[in-house]
């Protein structure tokens, strides 16, 4: 078996529109420096980032009952990828770490192969498919790609971290531990997340709308956070931005009344390239070096 250890936490595929038709590739910014790149395949990795690590007893505890008990049969049903981690759990005990990281690569391969042909149909102004069963597919895929990077992960990680101690007091009474009890929710994001995914797209799946916006003059960028909320976290209603390529971008909320395809000028383009830099992390990428030049 073939081991992938430098996993890349933004699609390479996803990178292409931007690498692409320039004489230097692409450039990308990082500590206040542009700088000419040439290979997506050294940037955005880390090793072993989707590997699914050995938990204790109280960390598999913690996942099964944060993510993955329900009673609803939609939400079991919806996401293949659940039923895929809890097959992980059967097997938790004897994994290798050269199964636990392809485990994880796999399931991101199948997430990125089922998302290209949306991304195709987007580019060529077809979006049918959010209007039948393939939007719930899509959705789960942006949401991925939202939730797989390394800004979210450490993000959501810090903010569990701090809750720790309040979680072992609420579920120590499961347990005749031992020894002292510990979670460890760099263990847990990988499992979690998937589940996390599982529960977005069920509630909020149904009332998402598409809007994809299309630049003639002035770029779109792109960064190492590529899909955000436009919406504040605390609000009910979200509004998931998701630039696709120099000239297009798309928008999925539950605000929206319609499906549209927009136009729109390079002023506004500019506006959605302040967004992406504020919710980039370390890079910001473009396809010339005007491009990312953020002092506009």
């Amino acid at each position: 078996m073939q081991i992938t250890h430098n996993q890349h936490y933004v699609w390479r595929k996803y990178l292409k529109p931007w690498c692409t038709g320039t004489k230097n590739n692409f450039i990308w910014w990082n500590n206040h420096k542009i700088v000419n790149y040439t290979k997506s395949f050294d940037i955005l990795r880390e090793k072993d980032f989707y590997k699914y690590k050995p938990l204790n007893e109280l960390e598999l505890f913690t996942v099964k009952k944060m993510f993955f008990e329900t009673e609803n049969d939609t939400k079991k049903k919806m996401n293949q990828y659940v039923e895929m981690i809890t097959d992980i759990f059967g097997d938790e005990k004897r994994m290798s770490d050269d199964v636990r990281v392809e485990a994880g690569e796999m399931i991101q391969s199948e997430i990125e192969k089922n998302g290209s042909k949306y991304l195709d149909c987007i580019l060529n102004d077809d979006i049918r498919f959010m209007l039948d069963d393939d939007k719930m597919t899509f959705l789960m895929f942006v949401l991925f790609q939202y939730f797989r990077t390394k800004a979210i992960r450490d993000k959501i990680i810090l903010k569990m971290s701090n809750k720790s101690a309040k979680l072992i007091e609420l579920y120590k009474k499961e347990f005749d531990a031992k020894e002292e009890l510990s979670v460890d929710w760099g263990n847990i994001y990988n499992y979690g997340y998937i589940a996390l995914i599982n529960n977005v797209v069920t509630s909020l799946g149904p009332s998402i709308k598409i809007r994809i916006l299309k630049s003639n003059k002035a770029r779109f960028i792109t960064c190492d956070q590529p899909v955000f909320n436009l919406s504040n976290e605390y609000d009910k209603d979200v509004c998931f931005f998701y630039p696709l390529g120099p000239n297009h971008s798309i928008m999925l909320s539950n605000k929206f009344d319609d499906n549209e395809i927009l136009d729109i000028n390079d002023s506004e383009v500019l506006k959605y390239n302040m967004e992406i830099i504020k919710h980039s992390h370390e890079f910001i990428l473009g396809k010339e070096k005007v491009d990312v030049n953020f002092s506009y």
